[in-house]
């Protein structure tokens, strides 16, 4: 009966951590640099994704699914983190280098524009992308925080793009980076 329990208890220690806290409807994450994000009772599913293990420089972080369809889905916005280790570590270059793994995937990014979020710049672009064979656009909103980078991107279909881009910066202008 030891062997068996201390077994268990072996394979639940090896199991990767979540290094993220979620307190009812607030998200903290702090691995790569502080992110909460306080988000209205009941309107998204909040799915930590930061893990515990080596990376230390970039990842994922968190993922909120919306409880309200925008059209004909229910969003979910991925954000992920890229740590400011090095001078290299830009907007610009993080940007640039998404846009570019984007083309070379075949989709269309527009143009980055800028737009102030409670006092802060942020700079976004769309992309037509092709998800599952299908049409799609992609929102991408990168937060510039002191210590990191953090990139929101959610996919919808193009009739349901605007709702989805509503529901992304109304949860975005929740974040305290």
């Amino acid at each position: 009966m030891r062997l068996i329990c201390a077994a268990l208890i072996a394979s639940l220690l090896s199991l990767p951590t979540l290094a993220g806290d979620i307190q009812g409807n607030r998200y903290s994450g702090a691995k790569f640099a502080p992110l909460e994000i306080t988000i209205p009772d009941g309107q998204w599913i909040i799915l930590d994704r930061e893990s515990s293990g080596d990376n230390t420089y970039g990842g994922p972080v968190v993922d909120f699914k919306s409880t309200r369809a925008a059209g004909s889905i229910y969003p979910v916005v991925m954000i992920s983190a890229f740590k400011r280790a090095a001078e290299d570590i830009t907007a610009d270059f993080l940007l640039k280098t998404s846009r570019e793994a984007m083309q070379q995937k075949g989709a269309q990014p527009g143009p980055v524009l800028v737009r102030t979020v409670n006092g802060r710049k942020v700079r976004y672009f769309e992309a037509q992308v092709t998800q599952k064979g299908q049409p799609a656009m992609l929102y991408y909103v990168l937060l510039e925080g002191k210590e990191a980078l953090f990139a929101a991107q959610v996919v919808a279909p193009p009739a349901d793009f605007p709702a989805t881009q509503k529901q992304t910066d109304e949860l975005l202008a929740q974040a305290r980076y």
